[in-house]
């Protein structure tokens, strides 16, 4: 699989059953390179034979959900994706009540718990109010940065920075697992919570609109951003650099706005000869909130591109245009074979056909920028 032959390895897989044919590890492994195949009801048959056999495999449960949220089936995928939570890497909560399974809530204080990474937590902030609605009062646990973006979500109480005195309550509850608990299926997400839910700051987006300038006639403004967390294992999948989207640089009237921070700036000097970027790296005089100020700059594009990292949450959740540059093996939020997103109603997705190449998909990119420009006219 490192070597990106998902049928070699589903062959050698095969090889390894027929001599060890009660093998969980052998037959898990042939499931996720059946799935790396887009055979995911071959990789869901692996995975429930070894759950008949060995029905506490983490592994099995885990790889099990993803495929099932994949292809749709919410109800059962929530329910094994709680086996997320026995894997080795995962992040540990010491709590000091019970965990919420569904109990009554009326009169209650149900703590939520942020996990995984921003995008993973603007996503899922929505339940917030889904389960306020249940009686509760609701305590979210999250990351400082994070913090004054969602102060004003809807459904929570009081948001507890991470480090903060521990508060009081009656229940906690992962974020990612309220799905599962309270039984949601794939046709309620677009009514959870009415899109967009993040607002920009508007004293932020009166700076960003004056540091951006005029509009000149005929300019498109499209948000840029091409790199991902270089410590997450899938991101040589996921970032595409800089240097693919030269062509864009022939669109006329498009002004391409940067939004990385961090990583993938390295890439920013060499190209801008090619292509021009407006970046706004560093604001002399002034404190920078990333994800604020982010947010703000963000509001004011007329479309925003990004590969399949926090960028992408972020604009979705503030109903901006956006374009989501996805992967072949895409993640399981944004399904298989489709354009739109229940979760995001403002995301269009441009989809990689051959792990690996992303020209075709860049070039698509580029005639419908065209046709935009074409249109402002």
């Amino acid at each position: 699989m490192e070597l990106d032959q998902p049928a070699a390895a589903a062959a050698c897989f095969q090889q390894v059953l027929k001599f060890v044919p009660d093998s969980a590890e052998g037959e898990t492994n042939l499931g996720m390179t059946l799935a790396a195949m887009d055979d995911y009801p071959g990789a869901i048959q692996c995975y429930e034979r070894v759950l008949k056999r060995h029905p506490e495999e983490i592994n099995a449960h885990f790889y099990l959900s993803l495929d099932l949220l994949i292809l749709g089936d919410y109800p059962r995928g929530f329910r094994e994706f709680e086996y997320r939570l026995q894997l080795k890497d995962s992040a540990k909560f010491d709590p000091s009540q019970p965990k919420w399974t569904g109990e009554p809530l009326v009169g209650k204080t149900l703590f939520l718990v942020s996990e995984q990474g921003l995008g993973d937590m603007i996503q899922f902030v929505r339940f917030a109010a889904k389960v306020k609605h249940l009686g509760a009062t609701i305590l979210f646990c999250c990351i400082p940065p994070l913090v004054k973006l969602l102060s004003n979500i809807p459904g929570i109480d009081r948001i507890v920075p991470y480090g903060d005195p521990m508060p009081e309550y009656d229940y906690y509850a992962p974020l990612m697992s309220v799905p599962g608990i309270i039984g949601t299926t794939l046709e309620e997400i677009p009514s959870l919570l009415s899109v967009p839910y993040l607002k920009p700051d508007p004293d932020l987006a009166a700076y960003w609109t004056e540091r951006l300038g005029p509009r000149k006639r005929g300019e498109l403004r499209v948000g840029l951003a091409w790199q991902g967390n270089p410590d997450n294992t899938m991101d040589r999948y996921r970032s595409i650099p800089l240097k693919s989207f030269v062509g864009l640089s022939q669109v006329p009237g498009l002004r391409l706005v940067s939004f990385q921070r961090n990583q993938g700036v390295e890439q920013i000097p060499p190209m801008m000869a090619q292509l021009p970027l407006t970046c706004f790296m560093d604001e002399p005089g002034r404190e920078v909130d990333s994800l604020l100020d982010s947010a703000a700059l963000m509001s004011l594009m007329d479309v925003m591109i990004s590969v399949d990292s926090a960028p992408v949450h972020l604009a979705g959740a503030l109903g901006v245009r956006t374009w989501l540059l996805c992967r072949k093996q895409s993640e399981w939020r944004w399904m298989l074979d489709r354009e739109d997103s229940p979760w995001y109603p403002s995301i269009r997705i441009f989809r990689q056909t051959v792990i690996g190449q992303w020209d075709d998909v860049i070039e698509k990119v580029t005639q419908e920028l065209k046709q935009l420009v074409a249109l402002a006219d």
